[in-house]
C-alpha cells in the first residue's frame, strides 16, 4: 500500500502483441507467473503485458498514476525524473527541443546524455554550468549531442532507440600522449572511464569522456597509488585533459586546507567529516552529495599527510581541527555540533566532543562508522602493527619508493593515536555507531570473532550515560562500510527525524 511499483496487465483483452515487431513484443508481452492452474488448463491469462508506468495503491483501493517507468532512472543512488532535465535543458536560450537518456559505460556505471535540437550547437561546458545553477551535481549530463531533428516513429513518436550514441573521443583533434607520465594517465584514464586506451588523447576532458565526480575520486586514487602524488578532486575538476594534470602532478605543491565544503547546502546544518587513517576526506564525497538536501557537509583533512611534522596526540590533533571547526560554525551561527568518522576518524570526533563538552556544549551529535576504541584493549592493541611487506602490499608502492617513507611515518603517528583514550568520559554527547558486522580477508578467524563480541566497540566505556549510544549493523567489512552509503544515509535520516 503506497508503495511504488510499474503496472503489469493480464486477462481479458491482452492484445496479441506489436504488429510486425517480434523484439518488442517479446520484451513487453511476457509469461504471467500469477496464472492459476484452472486458468492454466483452459489456456488463459498466460501472459501479461509490462506497462512502463507506475503507480501505486491508495488506501480505497484506487491506482495512483506516477509516472512512465522510461524516464525515470536510478544513477548513484538517487532515483532521477528525467523530464526534469529536459525542461531544465530546454529553458536554454536557442534549444526548441530535449530529451535526456540514462545509459551506461562498459565499467557498469551509469550516466546521463543530454540531446537537444537548435539552429546550432553549443560548448558542452556551457550547458553543464548553466544548468548546475539549475540542478544538483548528479543530475547534470555527462554528455550533449546536438542534433538538428529528432529521428521519429512511423507514428509520429520519439524513436528513442534511433538516438545516436554521444560521441566520448574528445572534442579536439587526436594527440597521442607521448611522455612516460601521460601514457600513465592514458591508461587510468582508460581503466575508470571503461573506454580504450588508444581512443584517449592528450587534450581529451576526463568529463566530456563520460567521467563524473564519483569516477573522479577513483582516478584520485589510482594517480596516487602509481604516482605516490596526493592530488585533489579540485585538480581534477581544473586539468581535466592528461596534457593539464600531468603538469599538475610534476610541479604538485599540495596546499593543506583543513576543512573543505563537500556540497553546496549553505542554509542547511553543518555535517562535519573527519578523515580516516591514512586517507583523506575525499572518501566521504558521494555520500556528502546524497546528504545535500539535508546538510552542508564539510570534509575535515589529514594534517599528518600534509605536514612532514607529524602530530601523534590525539587531544592536540582534536583541538587543532576544533579551532577551524569552530571558525565555520561561528561564521555560519549554529551552536549544533554534528561530526562523523570512520575508523581513526571517529576516534578524533570523539576527542573533538569531549573538548567541546568542557567548553560547555550539549548539543553534539557523533556518527562513527566502525571506530573501534582500543585503548586498554590488550586484544585489539595487537591489531595495530604491519609489516613493511604488508604496508607495501597496501599501500601498492614499492618500499624503497619516497611514498612509502613518507605514508610509513603517517601510520607510525597514527598507530599511537589510535592506542590513546579520550580526554574525558562524555556526558551529553549522543553516538551513533556503525558497526560493521564482516570480517576483512586478511584478518585471523580469532580476531574477527573478537571484535564481532564487542557489541559497542569499547564505545560503551567512553560515556558516562550509554542512554546516548545507539548500535546498527552494516551488512559489511571495516574497509568496506562506506559502500553501504544508502544504509548510512538511512541510518543519519532516521536518527535526524527522532
Amino acid at each position: 500500500m503506497g508503495a511504488v511499483g510499474e503496472l503489469y496487465i493480464g486477462g481479458a483483452g491482452l492484445s496479441r502483441g506489436y504488429l510486425n515487431l517480434a523484439e518488442l513484443t517479446a520484451e513487453r508481452f511476457l509469461l504471467n507467473p500469477f496464472q492459476s492452474e484452472e486458468e492454466k488448463a483452459k489456456g488463459y491469462n498466460d501472459r501479461m503485458y509490462k506497462t512502463g508506468d507506475l503507480v501505486r495503491y491508495l488506501a480505497g483501493g484506487d491506482l495512483e498514476y506516477i509516472g512512465r517507468n522510461d524516464f525515470q532512472v536510478k544513477i548513484r543512488g538517487y532515483r532521477i525524473e528525467l523530464g526534469e532535465i529536459e525542461s531544465a535543458l530546454l529553458s536554454y536560450e536557442g534549444i526548441r527541443q530535449s530529451v535526456v537518456l540514462a545509459k551506461e559505460h562498459s565499467s557498469g556505471l551509469k550516466y546521463l546524455v543530454g540531446y537537444y535540437v537548435s539552429d546550432t550547437s553549443f560548448n558542452p561546458e556551457d550547458l553543464s554550468v548553466y544548468l548546475s545553477g539549475l540542478l544538483p551535481e548528479y543530475m547534470v549530463p555527462s554528455a550533449y549531442v546536438h542534433l538538428e531533428l529528432f529521428p521519429m516513429t512511423l507514428n509520429g513518436k520519439l524513436d528513442r532507440r534511433a538516438l545516436p550514441e554521444p560521441n566520448f573521443t574528445g572534442d579536439k583533434e587526436y594527440i597521442a600522449p607521448t611522455m612516460v607520465l601521460e601514457k600513465q594517465l592514458a591508461e587510468i584514464y582508460s581503466e575508470v572511464l571503461g573506454l580504450p586506451v588508444e581512443s584517449i588523447g592528450l587534450h581529451d576532458d576526463f568529463f566530456r569522456l563520460g567521467g563524473n565526480s564519483i569516477m573522479a575520486i577513483k582516478l584520485i586514487s589510482k594517480i596516487h597509488h602509481q604516482t605516490g602524488v596526493q592530488i585533489k578532486v579540485a585538480d581534477i575538476f581544473y586539468g581535466k585533459t592528461i596534457g593539464v594534470l600531468s603538469l599538475i602532478i610534476m610541479n604538485y605543491k599540495p596546499e593543506y586546507k583543513v576543512i573543505v565544503p563537500l556540497n553546496n547546502s549553505n542554509t542547511k546544518p553543518n555535517f562535519f567529516m573527519v578523515h580516516p587513517g591514512t586517507g583523506g576526506f575525499e572518501v566521504y564525497q558521494s555520500l556528502a552529495d546524497r546528504l545535500h538536501q539535508d546538510y552542508h557537509c564539510y570534509g575535515i583533512d589529514s594534517y599528518n599527510l600534509y605536514h612532514e611534522e607529524k602530530i601523534d596526540n590525539l587531544n592536540r590533533l582534536a583541538m587543532y581541527y576544533l579551532d577551524h571547526i569552530e571558525q565555520v560554525q561561528k561564521e555560519s551561527q549554529q551552536e549544533e555540533y554534528i561530526l562523523l568518522g570512520w575508523s581513526l576518524g571517529g576516534l578524533i570526533s570523539l576527542e573533538i566532543a569531549a573538548e567541546l563538552e568542557k567548553r560547555g556544549h550539549k548539543n553534539i551529535t557523533i556518527y562513527l562508522l566502525d571506530t573501534l576504541i582500543k585503548y586498554s584493549d590488550l586484544e585489539l592493541m595487537k591489531t595495530s602493527s604491519l609489516s613493511d611487506e604488508q604496508l607495501s602490499q597496501e599501500l601498492q608502492v614499492p618500499i624503497d619508493s619516497n611514498h612509502f617513507v613518507h605514508m610509513k611515518d603517517v601510520l607510525r603517528a597514527e598507530f599511537m593515536i589510535s592506542e590513546q583514550n579520550i580526554s574525558t568520559q562524555l556526558k551529553y554527547t549522543k553516538v551513533i555507531l556503525l558497526k560493521a558486522m564482516l570480517g576483512e580477508d586478511n584478518q585471523s578467524e580469532s580476531a574477527v570473532e573478537y571484535i564481532q563480541q564487542l557489541i559497542y566497540n569499547n564505545v560503551d566505556k567512553v560515556l558516562k550515560n550509554n542512554d546516548l549510544l545507539s548500535v546498527y549493523s552494516i551488512n559489511a567489512s571495516h574497509m568496506n562500510i562506506l559502500k553501504e552509503e544508502q544504509a548510512i544515509i538511512d541510518i543519519v535520516k532516521n536518527e535526524n527525524d527522532s
